[in-house]
């Protein structure tokens, strides 16, 4: 019993931060089958296309319909519609 208890108090692993950069940098790129090295892109996929993107403007600006409904034909909510005008 008394090494678990020592090992419980044991310092935390010294290289904790070194093995999460680490983790990191080999999470952001992916080397495919023949060798060739691709940047990955983190974080959520965008619900919205760039197309998607710029029309809630132009049907805000020109047409002059509310955020609400705009975000309910694309089934967003109308903060997300509101982040696109700013």
């Amino acid at each position: 019993m008394q090494s678990a208890a020592v090992w419980s108090r044991s310092p935390p692993h010294r290289n904790h931060g070194c093995r999460i950069a680490t983790g990191r940098a080999a999470r952001t790129y992916r080397v495919g089958h023949s060798g060739a090295v691709a940047a990955l892109e983190l974080g959520r996929k965008p619900k919205l296309t760039l197309h998607q993107r710029r029309e809630p403007i132009r049907r805000r600006d020109v047409l002059g319909e509310t955020l609400a409904d705009i975000a309910r034909s694309y089934n967003v909510t109308h903060s997300a519609i509101s982040r696109l005008m700013a």
